[in-house]
Parts: C-alpha cells; structure tokens; sequence
C-alpha cells in the first residue's frame, strides 16, 4: 500500500524525536519513550481534553479498545491533552490505563497539532 505523506513523515522520524524523550503515567511515573514504544505495532496518539463533551463520551470505549487490545501489548495509546492547566490534564488523565505525553510539552504537542490539524 501507498503510505501518505504524514505516514512517511512520522516513519522516517523516531518516536522519541516527535514524541520527546519521556511519557507519564496517571500515577505520575516517569518512562523513556523509546522502552516504552518498542516492539509497538501501533502507536495512536490519543488527541484529546478535559473540556471537550464528545472526547468525554469516546473516552471510556477506548479504554475498552485499549483493555482489550493491550492484552498481547501491540497497542500503544498516547494521550496528548488539550487542557489549559495541569490539575485538568490530571483529573481527566487518571481515567485512562495509557502513556501520556507531560503536559508542560507545549511546544512538542503543538507541532504534532499543526502536523495532524488538531484543533482545541
């Protein structure tokens, strides 16, 4: 298959390079991106927000999915928030079982919103 231009875009960069170099977990957990994405077959980056009515509906069936999923460890899920303050991303992340990316990226999470068109 043909991949498209983002699919060849994110392919010849590193996870680490478009990702940062560390991911949170809800608990406050610090890992190394790469350790945590290898031997990954799917990676999905999760764009979403406390504040957003449809992602608070989606949410819980892709915990579902994620649950499901994760089970042969395949399947990584990558929160990376919308919030406007830490307490929110907080509140809102402690009800997802994945990785997220720090809240205090900005500037990585704006580029992969421009990369992606990701408005909010």
């Amino acid at each position: 298959r043909k991949m498209s231009i983002k699919e060849e875009t994110i392919s010849k960069m590193s996870m680490e390079e478009y990702l940062g170099d560390t991911l949170v977990m809800p608990d406050g957990s610090k890992h190394k991106t790469a350790i945590v994405l290898n031997n990954c077959d799917i990676v999905a980056l999760y764009f979403s927000a406390s504040w957003c009515g449809p992602c608070q509906s989606f949410t819980p069936q892709l915990v579902d999915f994620y649950k499901n999923a994760a089970k042969n460890k395949s399947v990584q899920i990558i929160f990376i928030s919308s919030d406007r303050d830490q307490a929110s991303f907080m509140e809102y992340f402690k009800k997802m079982p994945w990785f997220a990316m720090p809240f205090d990226a900005s500037q990585i999470k704006n580029k992969l919103s421009q990369t992606f068109q990701i408005r909010g």
